[in-house]
């Protein structure tokens, strides 16, 4: 079998986006364990206080201009300072739900959910509504 030189590309795609998965799952389920220690709420801050450090630690090992640009949103639309508060309540809401829910199906609901949430943001962004876009959600 012949591979040219976007195969490794392809693979390395493919292993991140299983990495991605995969830590996603971890995530919720080491989340959902503190929660039910401390609480859920203080479970999130916990997340977010912690996560907060590893972010800006791959932002400069990995960054090259992107921090000059996180400073200068003053002409970005308002909508984009609710991802905190929405990140905020995902958190909260998964520490709630996957004590008591198998993680299969909380990992099937959210992607479920997402992608419904990515056709009404379309049809909000667009203004109108598509027999496509509503068909690429069902499937």
């Amino acid at each position: 079998m012949m591979f040219d030189a976007s195969s490794g590309i392809v693979l390395y795609a493919i292993l991140l986006s299983v990495a991605a998965g995969v830590s996603n799952v971890l995530s919720r389920s080491v989340n959902a364990v503190l929660s039910n220690k401390i609480g859920p709420l203080q479970g999130s801050l916990v997340n977010h206080i912690t996560g907060l450090p590893v972010c800006v630690a791959v932002l400069f090992l990995l960054g090259r201009n992107e921090l000059n640009s996180t400073f200068t949103l003053h002409g970005s639309t308002p909508w984009i300072y609710f991802g905190g508060a929405f990140g905020v309540i995902s958190v909260l809401l998964y520490n709630i739900v996957v004590p008591k829910v198998p993680a299969f199906y909380v990992t099937l609901l959210a992607f479920i959910g997402q992608v419904f949430a990515g056709v009404l943001i379309d049809v909000m962004m667009n203004n109108g509504y598509s027999k496509r876009t509503m068909i690429g959600g069902v499937l």
